[in-house]
């Protein structure tokens, strides 16, 4: 998508409810893409034989917890920014490697 000549870059994949989104399938998963536009679809990988006995409902709530358990993960995760001291070298290099 692009907005005033440059692309935009997608949304992030939501906990969405059966109305926000369309569940397809094929040979190996479910493919989950989101009515909004511009929000990145999301395919999950599914035994077939997994897939064949889950209704789409199921298929979404696995989908949904997936998405929670991110979050929760991005929540509790702490950012450190390190700062290299001014005339300190930023990147080491080793003569092996070139």
């Amino acid at each position: 998508m692009r907005r005033g000549g440059r692309n935009i870059r997608p949304k992030r994949p939501f906990i969405a409810a059966p109305d926000q989104v369309r569940v397809t399938r094929d040979s190996d998963g479910a493919n989950i893409e989101y009515a909004e536009k511009n929000v990145s679809g999301v395919h999950l990988v599914l035994a077939p034989e997994e897939m064949a006995r889950m209704t789409d409902e199921e298929i979404l709530d696995g989908h949904n917890h997936c998405i929670a358990v991110q979050e929760a993960s991005m929540a509790t995760h702490e950012w450190v920014v390190v700062e290299v001291p001014p005339g300190v070298r930023q990147v080491k290099r080793d003569r092996r490697t070139g």
